[in-house]
């Protein structure tokens, strides 16, 4: 789909009848609303899957065992070949998800300000150092109840800080418990063999933690995810409906088949949809502080509003003004006399693109057909109505001589 969709929008003469099925409003919102419900769908009901070491899929990863303990790896540097990248996990039992982390200064003010609420153990050393990214009360219970999941947890991570290791999390998903570490490069003669130590120490620390952890489901029962989990994919994919809405109409506007209708000022939409879509944004913002008040996520889903779905929201605004204003408009049209002040061709790598001005318009970007009819100092009939929203459009442009030859 995402392979035909880029040949529909780099050819989009040859798929005319599809992007007209997408340009409606209709259609478009319906099949964007039906592929993004599907996929929350899919997504909220997927099931746990035994989790395996396969060769062939993962190639990358050494597996190995310590004391029957086993285990899988990789090392690996980054893009910048600055840093060691440590992967490791263990198989454990399908239980509930959650990730732990070293807490930041970032972490420690939004929880000052009231915008995130973490699961406290009652650990005064472990929840000043570690943050707990989960809302489910039986996490938080575990971890209150076992300090020798605190205390082994703990000392994990203390002990890779100490070999100059950062552990950036340890997640346990679908009955697989990772960590993942990362550590400067630096060229020493026991760099190999203090990294083989430390993912030693680190398979014991994880296979101690794997008893204490809570446990919830089977294999193929459905993943669990708490209250706050269910709701940002439903967040998240309102969000996408609204950005998607938005981005497709604009790239359909932008191709030479959808030169008409067209507004005579598009700079009109500008302010109407900044005003509609700072007020989704406050609506958006009372919503998520009321679900995810006391939540990991409130941060997080306050941030996401902000930036992608401020854009969304401005998106959809755009679009949604102009095709109300050109749909709902019954005002009776009034024929404009102009001329053709400008025509000129583009030339790019794949495709030549045509160009239009006529007086008192800005330029228009046409198909081929069209630009053919049209010389400069001819003289056009612009047929144009007020539109709903009292924001002149343009229906139809054709030379005058055209007209006179029907009569």
């Amino acid at each position: 789909m995402p392979l035909y969709l880029f040949f529909i929008f780099v050819f989009p003469q040859q798929y005319i009848e599809f992007l007209v099925f997408f340009y409606e409003p209709i259609t478009r919102l319906s099949v964007i609303a039906i592929f993004i419900t599907l996929f929350i769908l899919y997504q909220l009901k997927k099931h746990h899957t035994e989790q395996k070491y396969d060769y062939l899929k993962d190639l990358s990863i050494t597996q190995a065992k310590i004391n029957a303990k086993e285990y899988f790896y990789n090392l690996s540097l980054d893009s910048k070949n600055d840093k060691i990248i440590l992967n490791m996990y263990i198989n454990g039992v399908y239980g509930y998800d959650f990730l732990l982390k070293f807490e930041k200064k970032l972490e420690k003010k939004l929880k000052f300000f009231k915008l995130i609420h973490e699961c406290q153990s009652g650990d005064k050393q472990f929840d000043n150092e570690i943050f707990i990214v989960s809302d489910d009360k039986v996490v938080c219970d575990s971890l209150k109840k076992e300090k020798k999941l605190r205390e082994t947890t703990f000392n994990l991570f203390w002990l890779y800080k100490n070999d100059d290791f950062n552990i950036k999390f340890i997640k346990y998903f679908d009955g697989r418990l990772t960590l993942y570490a990362q550590k400067k490069q630096i060229i020493e003669d026991d760099t190999e063999q203090k990294t083989k130590q430390i993912i030693e120490k680190s398979v014991i620390a994880l296979h101690d933690m794997l008893p204490y952890l809570p446990k919830r489901a089977q294999k193929d029962a459905p993943i669990y995810r708490e209250k706050t989990g269910k709701y940002i994919f439903i967040l998240w994919g309102v969000l996408h409906l609204f950005f998607l809405n938005g981005l497709i109409k604009i790239i359909l506007d932008s191709t030479s088949i959808f030169m008409l209708p067209n507004l005579v000022n598009e700079t009109e939409l500008l302010l109407p949809s900044l005003y509609i879509s700072l007020g989704l944004l406050f609506i958006y913002l009372i919503l998520v502080t009321k679900i995810f008040y006391k939540s990991t996520r409130l941060a997080m889903s306050i941030f996401i509003g902000i930036t992608y779905g401020m854009a969304g929201f401005y998106l959809s605004a755009l679009t949604g003004l102009k095709e109300l204003n050109i749909y709902l408009d019954n005002s009776k049209p009034i024929i404009r006399h102009e001329q053709v002040v400008n025509i000129r061709e583009s030339y790019g790598r794949r495709h030549t693109s045509f160009h239009i001005t006529f007086s008192k318009l800005d330029e228009i970007k046409t198909n081929g057909s069209f630009y053919k009819r049209f010389k400069i100092s001819d003289r056009v009939n612009i047929y144009e109505k007020s539109g709903y929203l009292n924001m002149a459009w343009i229906y139809k442009i054709e030379k005058e001589n055209s007209t006179k030859g029907k009569k």
